[in-house]
């Protein structure tokens, strides 16, 4: 199995954090490593990081904000393993997201995936979905972009590392 590196710059999500946490280490797929950097939050959202004893998890505190084109090219730096995954703390994955997602981009030989999601509401329930298109091109990017970043990853033995862009990192990507 392949190892997947999940980057999650965190800011402030105290409230969400522990949930965005917790969906990780309920993976079916279990070759992973989570790296969480704090962007110099003023919450207690590091305090809560911490209690997550699981040695595939990895922490930073950044002493000022910096903003999450820095965070996560910052995290692309420590990043190893052939996968990057990005997971926001606000936000969760559902329990074979990983398991799933790998197997398609391997069975495909696809380098950059991405999926539908669901959306939820501040006490977790769904209250809605959203599934983008199959394929997007250029043209259909330049209208907006559907792609969920909590959905996304992609295989750095076909496109390297990918470093994120300063005012639309998502577009970049």
């Amino acid at each position: 199995m392949e190892f997947v590196f999940i980057l999650m710059p965190n800011f402030n999500t105290e409230r969400f954090i522990a949930q965005a946490i917790n969906s990780v280490l309920n993976q079916t797929y279990p070759h992973w490593e989570l790296l969480i950097i704090d962007d110099g939050g003023s919450d207690n959202s590091v305090k809560i990081i911490k209690n997550f004893k699981d040695e595939r998890i990895s922490f930073m505190a950044l002493r000022e904000n910096r903003g999450p084109d820095y965070v996560r090219n910052l995290a692309l730096k420590k990043a190893r393993g052939r996968y990057i995954a990005f997971l926001d703390s606000d936000d969760i994955w559902e329990r074979e997201k990983l398991e799933k997602q790998i197997e398609f981009m391997q069975r495909n030989k696809i380098a950059f995936s991405y999926t539908p999601y669901f959306v939820i509401d501040e006490n977790g329930k769904k209250i809605g979905s959203f599934t983008p298109s199959k394929q997007i091109n250029y043209q259909a990017m330049l209208r907006t972009c559907e792609i969920g970043n909590s959905t996304a990853i992609y295989d750095t033995s076909m496109l390297g590392k990918v470093p994120s862009g300063k005012f639309r990192h998502d577009y970049e990507l």
